[in-house]
């Protein structure tokens, strides 16, 4: 079985997504249709801006 490791900000998107849905809110990763009923909470993508820094 391989290990693979998920990002630090996977891991936090991750954590808030599923927070939201035990706090009872419906969660999605993109935008809804026009037809879902308020409140709805939507967690969009994941950004790692790793910058690599040469070192001397």
């Amino acid at each position: 079985m391989v290990n693979i490791r998920k990002s630090p900000a996977q891991d936090v998107y991750d954590h808030y997504f599923m927070l939201s849905q035990k706090l009872g809110y419906d969660t999605y990763d993109y935008l809804p249709p026009d037809k879902v009923k308020y409140p709805f909470v939507v967690i969009s993508g994941v950004e790692d801006n790793k910058i690599t820094q040469k070192q001397n």
